[in-house]
């Protein structure tokens, strides 16, 4: 029989009430609901096709039914053996989710024979559906918004996510923007758990499935590496990205929005920054930074990546207790909002950008540009608000009037005595975009 593919799920699935097995009372929920359809035309005919979500091992539908929408996961394009292999390691963590589910987690079950294709029953594996958007669209969003105040309350959600998981002894072993889904009451749930590790799955293998994608990995990880500690690295880059999108949002408009694509698979950095860290641009600018919350995570994401393997990275709880605020009697926070930032009128959000490097300038992202001097803590006084300079498009004439500034803009603070007109900024050199390895991910 041939190995089931799309085309094969297409089919069982235009006919599920009798491609589901009746014999299993699990699929009566799938039977008496539906899979989301869309009207299309084959063969001059008008047909409701299944609507499909497509990934690199699995085929994913949505069901509507009596007990609300489940997504339903087809294995594909592996053998029979590692289709069975799949259920058993999602029911090895179904018997762990019995125990404590974390939060960030949803409910999922396993169907060992549920759907009938390419001449063969096939294993299920259903999980609650979530709505959401991934954490690279919801961040680029909210900043084109200038709603800061819903990235700073996200990055508390992220935090506390993985503490929850690294305190209960789990992993995901994955967390990327993509597995990060971000809904409108702004809680977050990880998905895809291919890569999980918890101690009921130890006991029974001794590797996940899968590693993670290698913008947001330990250049160390291996294959053989299943334990608690595949979060740590991970957690520590994502936090950072997210606390530069809202006290630095001048830097994401360098670093990611020029590529303009919410599924490019990278935030502030890509695996080429991991490799050479001396000479990547993202780290250049945030050790230089004024910022003293960004300028410790950065401090201690280098720290991690001299580590020889993962068991040798401290925990995600002790690398906060490093950052300054962070931890406040006994509770973690993510760091306040950038009082540099001129927030709208309603308190939410921002319009220009923060003045967080010496010399207000971006133009430290090239990596021939001189290493500025150490920052000040933010324990000092507060440093005077600074213009950031962003460079103006090409053509632009350096005479012309400066327009009102759109959101995200660089700003300059209104002052009693108007200050003398400063000299032309230097030309911003060329964005050093480092090149994501063929294959990644």
């Amino acid at each position: 029989m041939p190995l089931p593919d799309i085309p094969h799920y297409q089919e069982a699935m235009r006919t599920w009430q009798t491609s589901l097995n009746a014999g299993d009372p699990k699929t009566e929920p799938l039977r008496s609901g539906r899979p989301l359809l869309r009207p299309m035309k084959r063969a001059g005919k008008d047909i409701l096709e299944p609507i499909y979500w497509n990934g690199d091992w699995a085929v994913v539908y949505r069901f509507d039914g009596p007990i609300g929408p489940r997504a339903v996961r087809c294995q594909r394009r592996r053998s029979q053996k590692f289709m069975h292999d799949v259920v058993r390691r999602y029911r090895c963590l179904r018997t762990q989710l019995d125990t404590y589910r974390p939060r960030s987690f949803v409910g999922i079950d396993t169907i060992e024979e549920g759907l009938m294709a390419a001449g063969e029953m096939r294993p299920l594996i259903t999980m609650d559906w979530v709505e959401g958007v991934r954490l690279n669209r919801f961040l680029l969003d909210r900043l084109v918004d200038g709603d800061l105040w819903r990235i700073r309350e996200a990055t508390q959600e992220f935090l506390e996510n993985v503490l929850d998981l690294e305190r209960h002894g789990i992993a995901h072993g994955d967390l990327q923007e993509r597995n990060i889904l971000i809904g409108d009451d702004n809680r977050m749930k990880f998905i895809d758990y291919d890569s999980v590790y918890c101690e009921t799955l130890r006991s029974e293998f001794e590797s996940n499935l899968q590693g993670g994608h290698s913008n947001y990995q330990h250049p160390s990880r291996n294959a053989p590496d299943f334990d608690g500690t595949l979060d740590r690295f991970s957690a520590i880059v994502i936090l950072l990205s997210m606390v530069a999108a809202y006290r630095d949002p001048p830097l994401w408009r360098e670093v990611v929005a020029p590529g303009g694509d919410p599924h490019d698979q990278q935030m502030l950095f890509v695996k080429g920054d991991f490799l050479e860290p001396e000479v990547s641009p993202v780290f250049r600018y945030l050790l230089g930074s004024r910022d003293a919350y960004m300028r410790r995570m950065a401090e201690l994401t280098l720290e991690a990546l001299k580590a020889r393997r993962l068991t040798e990275i401290r925990t995600f709880e002790s690398m906060l207790l490093e950052v300054p605020g962070c931890a406040v009697k006994g509770q973690f926070k993510a760091p306040p909002l950038n009082p540099n930032l001129r927030l709208h009128r309603d308190g939410r959000g921002a319009h220009g950008g923060a003045a967080n490097h010496p010399g207000g300038t971006l133009s430290v992202l090239s990596p021939s540009a001189p290493l500025p001097p150490a920052p000040p803590s933010i324990m000092d006084p507060p440093v005077p608000p600074v213009t950031i300079a962003i460079a103006r498009p090409q053509g632009a004439l350096a005479s012309a009037p400066p327009p009102p500034p759109p959101p995200l803009q660089g700003h300059e603070r209104a002052s009693p005595t108007p200050p003398p007109p400063p000299p032309p900024p230097p030309p911003l050199p060329a964005r050093i975009r480092i090149p994501r390895p063929v294959g990644a991910g």
